[in-house]
């Protein structure tokens, strides 16, 4: 079983970094998913509740194991992005999450996964 944790550092370690580095596998994964996590022009668009159902499913394409309840919770996996160092980390990738657009709904926002200018 893949664990709330063990599912936000599959996000940040192989999803955001494999974008980020360009590999084919992750973006390949990208491109079949469809729907509010796509690519535009190298950046990661995405909404919450699309990202994890994506991360979802690279994970246990990945061989990580089917993730327990608490990893498929939505709350949990927002709380977890929200009170992690996820872009503390991601700038030592080169990148950043913004927010694309705001929505009084914060399902319906959507973010963008961008590298830093150098």
């Amino acid at each position: 079983m893949t664990t709330a944790q063990e599912l936000h550092d599959h996000l940040v370690h192989r999803v955001f970094a494999g974008v980020i580095a360009g590999d084919v596998d992750v973006t390949a994964a990208v491109d079949a998913f469809g729907g509010d996590v796509c690519l535009d022009a190298g950046d990661l668009l995405f909404t919450l509740p699309h990202l994890l159902r994506f991360l979802l499913l690279h994970c246990q394409a990945s061989g990580q194991g089917v993730p327990d309840a608490q990893a498929r919770d939505y709350r949990v996996f927002r709380r977890l992005l929200y009170g992690a160092e996820v872009n503390a980390a991601l700038r030592r990738l080169g990148a950043v999450v913004v927010v694309e657009r705001a929505d009084a709904d914060h399902r319906l926002s959507l973010y963008r996964l961008t590298r830093l200018p150098v």
